[in-house]
């Protein structure tokens, strides 16, 4: 996906690829906010001292090897 102007293109089109363009971003922010809070339940894990360092260490592996972005 692209955002540059193409002039031969109807402006119905326009608003398509505008539109696309907005799913997309709007996609990336819920994945951020997922990311944001898996982060942070794994940190006050971690403050909370209910993981010791080697499991600590397995589970940021474990999302580490899961990860697809």
């Amino acid at each position: 996906m692209t955002l540059e102007f193409v002039p031969f293109l109807p402006e119905g089109l326009h608003a398509i690829r505008r539109r696309e363009c907005r799913g997309a971003v709007d996609v990336l922010a819920a994945l951020l906010q997922d990311v944001q809070a898996l982060l942070g339940g794994l940190e006050m894990l971690v403050a909370q001292q209910l993981l010791d360092a080697p499991q600590a260490l397995a589970v940021l592996q474990q999302m580490r090897g899961k990860s697809t972005v």
